[in-house]
């Protein structure tokens, strides 16, 4: 062999090392469920999870995944029941997004009215309520909430794997869910605020819906 040849095959030997992890982690990516056929190029994604704390960069925009929208909606039905005169699943705002609080701490669920009280299910995708009780408010009137439920959801790898694609840098492995009972009183609760474990506050405003009344009868 030949001194040329010899450079040439340590050349190649080199060159093969350094691509062929680049080349495992490639296919690695086609792999997964939320990608596009090998046959098919990557798109250029232009949205980001509507849950994105981050300004939005000139030419892209919030937009509500696929996967992610599949497994909150299973979890609000689960918790909050089918809609009906006096419930709200799944509201959205005025761009037709997932409601979310002012600071993107939690999306609001679903909400119930009647007669006695305002019931609103949150899941918090960043943050937490600085304690179990007393973290509630309702405006107008300062009204105190109760948390009449709590648990922690761990999120499905295939949601969190979407959100990675779309600009959520760090994907979270659980949310928090919580269902907030605020009583009524003569000025419908508008908005709902939470003084969060951070040390700052967050708020939603709460659709308003109409109240199913009990009938005499019961």
């Amino acid at each position: 062999m030949t001194k040329e040849s010899r450079y040439n095959l340590i050349f190649l030997a080199v060159l093969l090392a350094v691509m062929v992890p680049g080349a495992v982690i490639v296919f690695r990516k086609k792999m997964e469920p939320v990608s596009r056929p090998m046959f098919e190029p990557d798109p250029v994604l232009r949205g980001i999870a509507y849950m994105s704390r981050d300004p939005v960069p000139p030419g892209k925009h919030l937009m509500e995944p696929t996967h992610t929208a599949a497994w909150v909606e299973q979890v609000a039905r689960q918790h909050a029941g089918e809609a009906g005169d006096s419930v709200l699943v799944l509201p959205h705002d005025v761009n037709g997004l997932p409601l979310m609080s002012h600071e993107k701490s939690f999306q609001v669920l679903a909400v119930r009215r009647d007669a006695a009280k305002v019931t609103v299910w949150v899941l918090f995708w960043h943050d937490e309520p600085a304690d179990a009780a007393g973290a509630w408010r309702a405006e107008p009137g300062g009204i105190s909430g109760t948390v009449a439920a709590s648990g922690t959801l761990a999120i499905p790898g295939l949601v969190r794997d979407e959100l990675g694609e779309h600009e959520i840098l760090r994907p979270p492995k659980t949310a928090l869910l919580q269902e907030i009972a605020v009583p009524e009183s003569g000025r419908p609760a508008a908005e709902l605020q939470v003084v969060l474990k951070s040390g700052g506050g967050d708020s939603a405003r709460i659709p308003q819906i109409a109240a199913t009344v009990p009938s005499a009868g019961g």
